[in-house]
């Protein structure tokens, strides 16, 4: 996330004590995007690319080669642990979140 501003969000700020930065000064960030609760929120919501791109290839990991072998972190349930995040990028950008769910569904659990 090169450039990018990350804006204390969801009640982060209030609970480590941390000034929440307004929106017009993220917006005045030499080519910087606005990001708060892990959206982009520029000129319309969108996901942070990084994260779209980052997920979109552990979809395809377990499509191809088996989910266990992408879940690197241990989730005891790593298939709810996907598709809440494909369902989060499906209610930001439903266009997106189509084309992941559709990687999603070729998944053999």
């Amino acid at each position: 996330m090169r450039g990018a501003i990350r804006i204390a969000g969801c009640g982060d700020s209030a609970r480590r004590g941390i000034p929440s930065q307004s929106s017009q000064d993220a917006h005045d960030a030499a080519r910087g995007e606005a990001i708060s609760c892990g959206i982009v929120t520029n000129e319309r919501l969108n996901v942070v690319r990084a994260d779209f791109y980052r997920l979109k290839a552990i979809l395809t990991n377990c499509a191809r080669h088996g989910a266990e072998s992408q879940n690197r972190e241990g989730h005891p349930a790593f298939r709810m642990h996907l598709d809440g995040r494909v369902g989060f990028v499906e209610m930001v950008n439903p266009a997106k979140g189509a084309r992941l769910r559709r990687i999603f569904e070729q998944i053999i659990w």
